[in-house]
């Protein structure tokens, strides 16, 4: 059975392997900005991760099968702008 888990900001490091998979894949299909994933470095992403949802502006949430993590979606939004990983 599958689950989402909203992620508390102590547990968004763990996403670390998952953003690193994600960037690798936009560099791989990406046209135009092939090779410039991450923008910003994994760690530095982590920290605004847990920043924004220490902030109320980022929601991080894992889909789980019940062992193993299968996937993530993040949310985050600055005034009238949002973006999903």
């Amino acid at each position: 059975m599958l689950t989402i888990e909203i992620l508390p900001m102590e547990k968004v490091g763990a996403l670390k392997p998952m953003l690193m998979e994600l960037a690798d894949h936009h560099n791989q299909v990406a046209v135009n900005f092939q090779g410039l994933y991450p923008l910003l470095n994994i760690d530095e992403k982590i920290q605004i991760l847990q920043q924004g949802i220490g902030a109320g502006n980022t929601v991080a949430a894992i889909l789980s099968d019940g062992s193993n993590w299968q996937g993530f979606c993040v949310f985050s939004h600055t005034g009238g702008c949002g973006s999903i990983d």
